[in-house]
C-alpha cells in the first residue's frame, strides 16, 4: 500500500489521500464505512480504486483475493433486510457453493 497523505478535520472513514497518476484521490477505509474497529495495515491491505458518481474514490480493504464479475446478484435475504434498507448491501452473488456479500456503492460512500 503506498502512503496516504493526512487530510486534517476529515470525517473519521477518511484515511488520507493518495497522487495516482496525476489525480488526487481520497482514500477511505471500508471498516470505517462499515462501523468496524480499524485495524493496522497488514501486508495484505490494499487500495482498491472504484469510480462512485463520476469520482474516484479509493477504499482500504484488507485483503484482494480475486476481481471478478458475477452474471447474477440475488437480492438481499430478509435477514439482511436492515443492512439493505439502508442503502449498503445490493445482493448476494454465488460461485459453485460459496455465497458472497455484494456491497452497493452509492450506499456505503453516502453518494
Amino acid at each position: 500500500m503506498q502512503p496516504l497523505t493526512d487530510v486534517p478535520l476529515s470525517r473519521p472513514a477518511v484515511k488520507g489521500v493518495i497522487h495516482l497518476r496525476g489525480t488526487v484521490i481520497p482514500v477511505m477505509s471500508l471498516r470505517s464505512l462499515l462501523g468496524m474497529p480499524d485495524e493496522s495495515c497488514t501486508r495484505t491491505a490494499r487500495i482498491i480504486i472504484v469510480c462512485c458518481n463520476e469520482e474516484l474514490i479509493g477504499l482500504i480493504a484488507d485483503k484482494v483475493i480475486q476481481m471478478t464479475t458475477y452474471e447474477r446478484i440475488h437480492s438481499p435475504l430478509s435477514a439482511a433486510y436492515e443492512i439493505g434498507r439502508h442503502g449498503v448491501f445490493l445482493g448476494i452473488a454465488s460461485r459453485g457453493e460459496q455465497l458472497i456479500g455484494i456491497l452497493k456503492l452509492e450506499g456505503l460512500l453516502g453518494g
